[in-house]
């Protein structure tokens, strides 16, 4: 199959940021605000936040069980002005790997606004996540945006630039609705109810930000686990308005 070499801008150019962060001057402003939780809320919390100062918000986080026991997360930022990404971690497993991990990820430009878990039968343990977002542009009152579609995701460095490598049968663009939320998801065997491998009426509720506000952080209900390792079973988010 040919392949082309293709940027969010037209032609061959070098990898702008208008896909991971803002070329504008992005801020996030304002007092935050914390969510309800999805799942279990009782007396014992983490947190795993940036700093205001950041500039930071989630576009993903990666989900880590040691015996069955949910106890590590990490949670990807990227910075909404420059789109540098950096983690930070949440890992209670009594010195053990993180274990069996689930990923998720926003697509590049977006960011997280809202999360809804799934438990298991005693209702004590988290075992599948899903995570709303939506791109920048959307989250600023746009319509529409033009993103770059899947199949031009892949990126190769060329002399000290980056390139977009894209399938010739794809368009550079796509133009997609505001309307339409991201909401990538994960299940675990052990979720309550049908495990049909998506969100559906046996999930817990669904939080989110308000409209024109991204996720920054996320507030974790704990539990004691097995061993020494600490469960979570509850997330809500922290949020901030982002504005230009």
């Amino acid at each position: 199959m040919f392949m082309r070499i293709t940027t969010i801008l037209i032609g061959i150019c070098a990898l702008v940021l208008s896909q991971s962060g803002f070329a504008n001057d992005v801020k996030l402003r304002g007092k935050p605000s914390n969510t309800e939780f999805s799942g279990k809320d009782a007396s014992q919390k983490a947190t795993v936040e940036k700093s205001f100062s950041d500039n930071d918000a989630i576009y993903g986080i990666v989900a880590g069980e040691d015996t069955n026991d949910p106890c590590y997360l990490k949670v990807n930022f990227r910075d909404v002005t420059t789109g540098a990404t950096s983690a930070k971690t949440y890992n209670e497993c009594d010195g053990h790997k993180e274990g069996d991990l689930e990923t998720l990820t926003l697509p590049d430009g977006a960011f997280a606004t809202g999360v809804r878990v799934c438990l298991n039968n005693d209702e004590d343990k988290i075992k599948g996540i899903q995570l709303i977002g939506n791109y920048g542009g959307c989250l600023l009152g746009a319509e529409s945006v033009s993103v770059v579609p899947p199949d031009c995701s892949a990126v190769v460095r060329i002399s000290g630039h980056e390139y977009r490598l894209c399938n010739t049968d794809q368009p550079a663009y796509i133009t997609r609705s505001c309307s339409t939320e991201i909401g990538p998801s994960f299940e675990r065997a052990n979720c309550v109810g049908k495990n049909t491998g998506k969100p559906d009426s046996d999930w817990e509720k669904t939080v989110k930000c308000p409209p024109g506000h991204v996720a920054t952080g996320m507030k974790l209900n704990t539990r004691a686990g097995s061993g020494n390792r600490r469960m979570y079973n509850g997330i809500s988010l922290v949020c901030y308005e982002i504005s230009e």
